[in-house]
């Protein structure tokens, strides 16, 4: 799947990264929230917390299969940056393109408003991003995820909303690859 971000300006390395960040830990949150076999796993939200969730980190969380981790290969061209996601399952990835996609699209009035207010909403406001948000959540709450890691994974998230409603980030294409 080929994603293409369009910017009024061209966004900061940070930001280009925040996207491909973002689209990543949306995929294993909800992989790891949906799948009985991780749910009913050990370890499996302690290890990706151990690793980090920084923005240098580019591998998936240890404990998710092969078959199920995917690869996104950033490009940037001044205002325009793509995001080619390659492997794992279609139907999570076509997911979290659309909970993206969703983000993106809100309002001008919306994306004005301060970050931590724009998270809120999003979390809150009953779309895609709040119920994706809302069902890893529930998934951390019902594991064996101490609270410290599931702060540290809210949070991530919180970052990751944010990415996708940032100001100058007018457009979002998508083409299945």
């Amino acid at each position: 799947m080929l994603l293409r971000f369009e910017f009024s300006r061209m966004p900061h390395t940070s930001e280009m990264w925040n996207l491909s960040r973002g689209f990543e830990d949306l995929y294993y949150g909800i992989l790891f929230a949906e799948d009985a076999g991780y749910r009913a796993a050990d370890g499996v939200w302690q290890s990706w917390v151990a690793m980090g969730l920084d923005l240098g980190i580019r591998e998936a969380p240890p404990s998710a299969l092969t078959v199920d981790r995917i690869k996104i290969l950033t490009r940037s061209a001044g205002k325009l940056v793509e995001l080619t996601v390659e492997g794992g399952r279609d139907d999570i990835t076509a997911r979290v393109a659309n909970i993206v996609g969703d983000v993106v699209g809100t309002a001008p009035e919306f994306k004005a408003l301060p970050l931590a207010d724009r998270v809120a909403v999003l979390k809150e406001g009953g779309g895609s991003a709040g119920e994706a948000v809302a069902q890893v959540k529930a998934a951390l709450s019902g594991g064996d995820v101490l609270e410290r890691e599931a702060e540290v994974l809210a949070a991530a998230l919180d970052r990751d909303l944010a990415a996708f409603s940032y100001p100058s980030l007018i457009r979002l294409t998508r083409e299945p690859q």
